[in-house]
């Protein structure tokens, strides 16, 4: 190719580039003002936590978890408010299910007589206290 040619081209492709520039200038700007407010609302938000510890935020509601709070941790990791907190006869149903279908490791049990026995407790105490959140 040659160097006139190749001038051509990159005269012709620089305008292209240059035109494509000057099309993005609006989201560009946008985008400017949508980091720009981002920024200040997560400074605002560690401003808001300077003395709270997050502990989590509810899988069901997306809220945030503070310490102290009453709330439900998974032994998968998943975090629930109190309002989305599994009830004791949720925990019950579940492990009568892993039971059944014979599932029981992933419930993180090491027998299944262990389970049977966590089952019965469980019982006893929606039979004596009625069904409860599992919250703490």
């Amino acid at each position: 190719m040659e160097i006139a040619e190749l001038k051509q081209q990159y005269i012709a492709l620089k305008a292209k580039a240059d035109a494509a520039w000057e099309t993005a200038k609006p989201w560009r700007e946008a985008l400017d003002l949508a980091l720009a407010e981002f920024h200040a609302i997560t400074e605002e938000i560690d401003s808001l936590m300077d003395n709270q510890e997050l502990v989590g935020t509810c899988e069901g509601c997306r809220t945030p978890i503070f310490a102290g709070e009453r709330c439900y941790h998974t032994t998968d990791g998943v975090d629930l408010c109190a309002d989305h907190a599994p009830n004791a006869s949720d925990a019950l149903n579940q492990m009568q299910v892993a039971l059944a279908e014979d599932d029981w490791a992933d419930l993180e049990w090491d027998s299944r007589e262990e389970l049977e026995a966590a089952i019965s407790q469980v019982q006893a105490a929606i039979a004596s206290n009625g069904d409860y959140s599992l919250a703490t």
